[in-house]
């Protein structure tokens, strides 16, 4: 569950930030057992929706290889963007663009060079 803290704040400042966007947040637990999870949000909460294995196909829909994988799903309930491993606020801030969501706050980050639309 490290390598997880390592994007927990950047995720759910956006999912704080996004949220009257309509974004909602889920972390789906892989390996964990119920106990260990609740224990350990006990010591570490988060702002976003926790979900375990057992709750939920996410994990085989995507089949993820490597932790954190984020998924973004439209709406629609298509898939509108994929991130493998952690990459920091700026990473998943350029997810969101591809996905439709900006932000327009004065802490923004503002487009990435790479980002569709820029040269």
């Amino acid at each position: 569950m490290v390598s997880l803290l390592r994007d927990a704040p950047a995720v759910d400042a956006i999912l704080r930030e996004f949220k009257d966007q309509g974004l909602e947040v889920l972390a789906v637990n892989i390996g964990e057992s119920k106990k260990t999870v609740t224990k350990f949000l006990a010591a570490n909460p988060r702002d976003c929706k926790i979900v375990l294995l057992s709750d939920t196909n996410l994990a085989a829909w995507f089949a993820p290889k490597s932790y954190p994988h984020y998924a973004l799903i439209g709406r629609n309930g298509s898939a509108s963007g994929e991130q493998k491993g952690a990459g920091g606020e700026r990473s998943l801030r350029h997810l969101l663009r591809q996905a439709g969501l900006r932000s327009d706050g004065p802490d923004s980050p503002g487009q990435l060079s790479s980002s569709p639309g820029h040269s």
